[in-house]
C-alpha cells in the first residue's frame, strides 16, 4: 500500500492491515488482498465502518452480523 489511506479515526495505517492479514490465503486475506479490497473495491469492514458511524454521530445501537461475515446490519440513532 502506497503510504496510509484515510479513516474516519485519521489513517489505516500498516499495523492495521497486518494485523487483520495473513501469509496464507487459504485461511484468510492475504496482506496484499487486504490492500486490494480495501483500495479498488471500496468494501468497507466493520472495523471500518463502525467507527465511520460514530464520528459521524451515530450510536450503534444494535449490530446483526451474517454467519459467514459478509454482511451486517446496523440500526443506529443519531447521537
Amino acid at each position: 500500500m502506497e503510504g496510509n489511506r484515510t479513516s474516519a479515526h485519521g489513517t489505516l495505517d500498516r499495523r492495521q492491515i497486518d494485523a487483520r492479514s495473513t501469509d496464507r490465503s487459504e485461511i484468510g486475506w492475504t496482506r496484499a488482498e487486504l490492500e486490494t479490497h480495501v483500495r479498488d473495491e471500496h468494501s468497507t469492514f466493520t472495523w471500518l465502518l463502525e467507527p465511520m458511524l460514530v464520528q459521524a454521530g451515530f450510536e450503534i445501537v444494535k449490530a446483526v452480523y451474517a454467519p459467514l461475515g459478509a454482511y451486517a446490519e446496523y440500526t443506529c440513532v443519531r447521537s
